[in-house]
């Protein structure tokens, strides 16, 4: 048996180094063991690793290696000359070369991310480096870097291997030592386009096994597992139970704690046309917390009109990518919302809340235009808290704990209801006097229920039967940072101290799930299943004391409906009402809609005298973005990054009299009028704590407010990431866009002139190379597979090149290991991501918020999807905040780049303006 080759990789915190380990370990046979160069010194290296391994490789990294304070250990190992074979990629090359004289100079012509072809070095009879080995010469292979080696090394010890030239700079491309196996090259081999790239590491293999047999080295003893089990092939956190693991049981047992009563409603002709309606009249409440992940891609619109321009496969593509969307709000005795917080000292605290009383209305619902009505006010969205402060306080973890009881404990109540058979056979009968008596089909007591064969429940491999829909911001990348790299990252504070969560996460009772493709709805409700209870029966002992003692003498007062006594009953009757009121709902819209006109429902308020205001400010200046423009420059060109995704922000702030006349609902159906994307979203969170005196030594209201308000209205056309029920994740991203031509002719002359833009494939290329990385450190060997590299998708107004990434799950990865390991999207950070980020947080110096984060869900069986938060509008205190920014790179104009920034600012801004303009005869300003 071939015993396996042991590599120690040293991660520099690049953006690409598990690509490289994905190559080492498919080419040795085992994981390589993985260090940080500030990980350990050389005297623990020595004792824990040097006998126990056969080859080294240093990575790529950032900044340069003549001022980098990281490389003691690599120095010590160098300086030492260890008789085992070293080889240095990018950054690991500068290294090697700088420590034996070499001089590291600016790249004249820098362009990251451009394939270059590659000179291999051949000696006097022929022959060229072993590393090259069945290599042909002149090959293609992509380039990173702003720095180099000067060619005049010290020839004496390096031999130059290979060099390229390009716009007519010589660059060396790689050397090796004369008398030791110490290697390097420049370029990046694991990159999806350089060529040879497997047999690049398998002749590196081939180097060690040589050179250990040539020189009778010992050094193959046994490895103990403690070396693997902290780092193996991906830094992270040992994953906590899978949510995903085993099938999905869907079969009906008595064995189950859970009941998922799921209602099919058929017979809707365009559920595209009513579902702003459905969400209006079923969930939205101004004064509470609802939200509408709303799939709103124009095709999906126009589905069975498809347009000609658009290709077939990406027509299916896109519409069964955005085929479902999701609502629903915070009601219900069992309904879960979390909220997390980072605190003093950069501690976490997760804030878990449950309504504080339960439902004393006749109806679940209320007209929206009596949103202020007692009734309404009787639904109160006050909410009880239970802190969670431990120093390994996880927001994904504990998101997992919190699905983990779902996994495969519930059983499946499948019921189907006709609406247009009822429309017609009771137009004058309301379904809500009905209870108990209605035409729906029940199946759900046969072991072989129909609802098996049904897309939503069991074919599609994509959808949330329920789970946790909510957000993570963008400054929630510190937990991302602390999991994944061990380091604790100063927080970058907001201005005014404002406390609102890094993320929230709500679980509903009730939710409605619309399939956009075939028209079918489903009315799912949560509930026990009988003789189970919840844990709402204890949740009042998990508060804070002084609020446990106060609620428990009044609870001792109160009838048997309390949260308390909460049982399957109550909890039944309270679903059974919510599905027969939303189906009334439904056919009350789906009989209306015929004569309704797409109207707003604030109407124009004509009295001039009225004196309403929007003004727009920028956060930075003109030319204060221009310098921030420079200053990322500057650190591309020295070394510290290939591409930093620069943001700023904008202000609007509004007065209006009476500004709640403003329905945050209507702006936003304007809003989607205009945009229609596929991963668009509405959130209104309104609630309240009870927060009473406490003697802890924590102030809750350093952090946590009694009353928090705001909207978010999202219209992204970015997906980040998700992961189906087979346990395949996905990435999608989009770089490169030109307009479509007038004519035929035209428009392949624009589709040629954006497959040869070298600056659009180099930029798709950084975050191809960066996500494959991602995914190398989540999936399971040689699953994960650029599916589409360059791809031009055509659509009704134009071209974009795509991208597209897959990769199989490892088993025992989750939702915290892909969040971890993925957060934030490369997209709204550029690579590599850390030090990047890092340069962004000391130039940007705000918070981002909301802005360049992430908005989905997760399901009860593993499944998520997660939008990029772009193209955003977040209301809060009469204050619109909209994030923008642009990609910079070497090549980027300052004054171009403010353009581009102010553009997708005023995409956004412009139809706000416009909606107040016609609705509250505001007056407009950009003080920009």
């Amino acid at each position: 048996m071939v015993k396996p080759i042991v590599s120690l990789f040293i991660d520099n915190f690049d953006s690409y180094s598990y690509n490289i380990i994905y190559y080492l370990q498919k080419v040795n046979g085992i994981k390589p063991i993985v260090i940080f160069p500030d990980e350990i010194n050389y005297d623990e290296f020595l004792e824990k690793y040097y006998n126990k391994i056969d080859n080294i490789i240093i990575s790529p990294g950032y900044g340069n290696p003549e001022e980098n304070k990281h490389n003691d250990l690599v120095i010590n190992i160098l300086k030492n000359n260890l008789n085992i074979p070293i080889l240095g990629i990018c950054y690991g090359h500068q290294l090697l070369c700088h420590f034996y004289g070499g001089k590291i100079k600016k790249v004249k012509n820098m362009f990251h991310g451009n394939i270059n072809i590659i000179h291999i070095y051949k000696d006097e009879n022929g022959k060229c480096c072993n590393l090259f080995n069945n290599i042909k010469n002149d090959f293609k292979a992509t380039c990173y870097n702003s720095l180099k080696v000067s060619k005049h090394i010290n020839t004496s010890i390096l031999d130059i291997t290979c060099y390229s030239i390009y716009l007519n700079e010589y660059i060396l491309m790689g050397v090796k030592h004369k008398h030791l196996p110490y290697y390097s090259v420049q370029y990046h081999p694991e990159s999806v386009v350089s060529e040879f790239s497997y047999q690049f590491f398998e002749n590196f293999k081939n180097i060690t096994i040589d050179y250990h047999n040539k020189n009778k080295t010992i050094r193959f003893k046994p490895l103990e597992s403690d070396l693997f089990e902290k780092n193996q092939f991906y830094n992270i956190i040992k994953p906590v139970n899978n949510i995903s693991n085993t099938p999905f049981d869907k079969c009906l047992t008595s064995e189950k704690k859970y009941e998922l009563k799921i209602v099919k409603v058929v017979g809707i002709e365009n559920l595209s046309n009513i579902s702003y309606d459905i969400f209006q009249n079923v969930f939205y409440n101004k004064d509470d917390i609802c939200f509408w992940l709303d799939s709103n891609n124009e095709l999906l619109n126009n589905k069975d009109k498809k347009n000609d321009n658009i290709q077939n496969g990406i027509f299916n593509d896109l519409v069964n990518s955005s085929r479902f969307s999701y609502m629903g709000n915070a009601k219900g005795a069992i309904s879960d919302v979390v909220e997390y917080y980072f605190v003093e000292n950069e501690d976490s605290v997760i804030v878990n809340l449950k309504r504080e009383d339960t439902y004393k209305t006749t109806s679940y619902f209320s007209d929206q235009s009596q949103n202020n009505s007692d009734n309404l006010n009787d639904q109160n969205n006050t909410y009880e808290y239970q802190e969670i402060r431990e120093s390994d306080n996880c927001l994904v973890k504990y998101l997992n704990k919190k699905l983990e009881k779902y996994k495969n404990n519930f059983n499946i109540n499948f019921s189907t209801f006709d609406i247009n058979e009822n429309i017609k056979n009771n137009k004058s009968e309301k379904l809500g006097i009905r209870i108990g008596n209605t035409n729906m089909q029940n199946n759900c007591n046969n072991s072989d229920c129909f609802y098996e064969k049904d897309d939503f429940i069991f074919n599609n491999k994509d959808t949330c039967l329920i789970g946790y829909i909510g957000l993570f911001n963008y400054e929630y990348k510190y937990e991302t940072i602390k999991f994944l790299y061990n380091k604790n990252v100063e927080h970058v504070k907001n201005e005014n101290n404002e406390s609102l969560p890094v993320s929230f996460f709500i679980f509903p009772q009730h939710f409605i799930a619309l399939d956009l493709v075939k028209n079918n709805l489903y009315l799912i409700c949560l509930e026990l299943t009988k003789g189970e209870e919840e844990e709402t029966k204890d949740k009042l002992s998990n508060c804070s004391h002084e609020m446990k003692s106060d609620q428990a003498h009044k609870i001792t007062n109160k009838e048997k409906v309390s949260y308390m006594d909460t049982k399957y009953d109550n909890i039944k009757k309270e679903n059974e009402q919510w599905i027969h009121e939303t189906i009334d709902k439904i056919m009350d819209i789906v009989n209306k809609w015929s004569d309704k006109k797409k109207e707003f429902s604030n109407q124009r308020n004509d009295n001039s005298e009225i004196k309403n205001k929007l003004i727009f400010s920028s956060t930075l200046t003109k030319d204060k973005y221009i310098e921030n423009v420079k200053r990322c420059k500057d650190k591309i060109r020295n070394g510290y990054s290939y591409e930093l995704c620069l943001t700023t922000s904008f202000k609007g702030n509004y007065y209006i009299p009476d500004d709640d006349s403003i329905d945050m609902l209507d702006l936003y159906k304007y809003l989607r009028e205009i945009n229609k994307v596929s991963y668009s979203c509405f959130i209104n969170y309104n609630r309240k704590v009870c927060i009473k005196q406490n003697k802890y030594k924590y102030d809750r209201k350093n952090f946590l407010n009694e009353k928090l308000k705001f909207n978010v209205l999202c219209l992204s056309p970015e997906e980040f990431l998700r992961k189906n029920k087979d346990n395949i994740i996905r990435s999608k991203p989009i770089k490169g866009t030109i307009k479509r031509g007038q004519k035929e002719e035209e428009d392949i002359k624009l589709i040629t002139e954006l497959k040869n833009n070298k600056k659009e494939i180099s930029e798709n290329l950084m975050i191809v190379d960066l996500t494959t990385n991602d995914f190398h450190r989540l999936c399971q060997m040689d699953s994960v597979k650029v599916t589409k590299l360059f791809h031009i998708e055509s659509y009704t107004f134009l071209h974009q090149m795509v991208s597209e990434i897959i990769g199989k799950n490892n088993n025992s990865n989750d939702l915290s290991d892909a969040i971890i390991n993925i957060f934030p999207g490369g997209s709204m950070t550029g690579s590599p991501k850390l030090i990047s980020m890092s340069i962004l947080q000391e130039i940007e110096q705000l918070p981002r918020g909301i802005y360049s984060g992430s908005i989905g869900f997760i399901s009860i069986e593993g499944n998520f999807i997660f939008n990029i938060v772009i193209r955003t509008a977040i209301i809060r205190n009469n204050i619109i905040s909209i994030g923008a920014g642009g990609a910079i790179t070497i090549k980027s104009d300052e004054d171009a780049e403010y353009d581009e920034m102010l553009l997708k600012f005023k995409s956004i801004a412009r139809p706000i303006c416009t909606y107040f303009k016609e609705r509250y005869n505001a007056d407009v300003e950009y003080n920009i």
